[in-house]
């Protein structure tokens, strides 16, 4: 009998699914110029590909805790919720993962009218929507998202992503 492979590629997954969510130079600008109301002007210069978000802090690798919110600063949460093994199968079927993205509430609205954290969303999708990830498989945004008022001073928006295996078709039956 085999060793079980159940849960052992997790954390290797999901930093696959984030390396191009954070090498996005639009998502690095809504996320770090906070301060400016249109975080794609062209006159802003480029921010750092080096940026580690993880290190600093913004991206978090677990649930929702309001209580790592910090006065004027964007956290994204982005955690695995639902693990599907495929019938029992040793190997990954499907992953599902819950993005919250958690934002100042006074930067919420852009100066185009737009909101931040739609448009770090749209970057997201634009990357990860419907495109297979090397690695891991097909990725799709899922369901709906969800938009609310979290604490005094901060709003946010959470939806959910579907990954499937590389190797699904393979694991049905």
């Amino acid at each position: 009998m085999n060793a079980s492979l159940k849960f052992k590629f997790i954390g290797q997954n999901t930093f696959k699914l984030l390396q191009p969510i954070v090498k996005n130079q639009n998502i690095l600008r809504y996320i770090k110029y906070l301060d400016k109301d249109d975080p794609l002007d062209k006159k802003l210069p480029d921010i750092d590909m080096r940026t580690d978000l993880i290190t600093d802090g913004t991206i978090i690798l677990t649930p929702f805790d309001k209580n790592v919110l910090a006065k004027e600063k964007i956290k994204i949460f982005f955690t695995p919720i639902d693990i599907d093994f495929g019938n029992g199968k040793d190997v990954l079927n499907t992953t599902y993962y819950m993005i919250d993205i958690m934002v100042p509430t006074s930067k919420w609205r852009l100066s185009n009218g737009e909101f931040r954290a739609y448009m770090i969303a749209y970057e997201i999708a634009q990357i990860i929507d419907n495109k297979n990830i090397a690695g891991l498989g097909k990725v799709n945004i899922v369901d709906r998202a969800i938009q609310g008022k979290v604490t005094d001073t901060f709003s946010g928006l959470n939806f959910k992503i579907a990954v499937d295996s590389a190797n699904k078709s393979v694991n049905k039956g």
